[in-house]
């Protein structure tokens, strides 16, 4: 398509031939070409002045002032002005080899960052570390080659430690958050939170609907209404098996005031009405010699005891 020749046709691969004999090369942008193009190495870039849209193997973001991101090898990309004024970036490539050596230094964690295969967000940088960047390469057109490339190495490894320290917050905070999860979920296996649904999710938890959909979605692949769903299912289920109480009850007890939407969802799940299922599972249960027990609270343990909650 003729009208593509901007982004798709034009693909544009810098060389080695660009780089210093170090094995880094730098450039100062003070305008774009607004091209999807890739690199045969690595690149990084810090925005030094403007607001942009960039699009990364896929996925786009908008950077600001401070905004740093790395690119491995290959990966198209293109970076697009989305407000008017100057605009001032600073993009550094290096080789594989170069990196290899930041591997060696940082270990596994920064080798998982480089090697990613969908390109990671871009990371905020402090002021200060801004302020340092920015300082380093005003002065960098008044080195010698040696100088300069002894600068960009400096001035890249900082930027390694930077992501090595990120990705240690982040690890952390996903452990802590995996772990809040787990406790607001446990809390959850009750009569009452089952039947109350999302209303005590939402109170256990106490955050936004919107940021606990993402937590669950990250941490369990669930959103929040599903997960209720399938709780309210599974308690369903101990209760025709372990108790005697009416369908009815058993529908009232996990939160469906209408009882043909509870037999519905049900049914849906576990591919046999509530009738159905309790006939052919106690078959089941009587041939292993399970006793049945008629406290609902038994069936909590029960539910609890299957690990539905991991």
């Amino acid at each position: 398509m003729a009208g593509d020749e901007g982004t798709e046709r034009i693909l544009k691969k810098t060389s080695f031939n660009d780089m210093l004999e170090s094995g880094y090369f730098y450039r100062i942008h003070n305008r774009l070409g607004n091209m999807m193009h890739s690199h045969d190495f690595y690149e990084y870039m810090v925005i030094l002045e403007g607001r942009f849209s960039h699009t990364a193997g896929g996925k786009t973001e908008v950077l600001a002032q401070g905004s740093f991101f790395l690119l491995r090898p290959s990966v198209k990309h293109m970076l697009t002005q989305i407000e008017q004024g100057n605009i001032r970036i600073i993009s550094v490539g290096f080789t594989e080899e170069e990196s290899n050596k930041f591997i060696e230094i940082y270990g596994s964690i920064l080798k998982q960052f480089l090697f990613s295969p969908v390109p990671r967000d871009s990371i905020m940088l402090s002021p200060e570390r801004l302020k340092d960047i920015k300082k380093n390469f005003d002065e960098m057109s008044l080195l010698d080659e040696e100088s300069k490339t002894i600068n960009l190495k400096i001035i890249t490894d900082r930027l390694m430690h930077t992501i090595l320290k990120h990705e240690l917050r982040e690890r952390e905070q996903y452990s802590n958050e995996n772990i809040f999860l787990k406790n607001v979920l446990a809390k959850m296996v009750s009569r009452e939170n089952i039947c109350e649904g999302m209303p005590a999710l939402l109170r256990i938890a106490n955050m936004s609907h919107g940021n606990l959909c993402r937590l669950m979605k990250r941490e369990t692949g669930m959103t929040p209404v599903g997960y209720i769903t399938r709780m309210r299912m599974e308690y369903a289920s101990n209760l025709l098996i372990h108790t005697d109480e009416s369908i009815l009850e058993i529908s009232l007890a996990v939160g469906y005031d209408s009882l043909s939407h509870f037999i519905g969802v049900f049914h849906k799940t576990f591919g046999a009405t509530p009738k159905k299922y309790r006939t052919e599972k106690r078959k089941e249960f009587l041939q292993i010699s399970v006793p049945r027990v008629n406290a609902p609270d038994q069936a909590i343990d029960s539910y609890q005891h299957a690990g539905s909650t991991d």
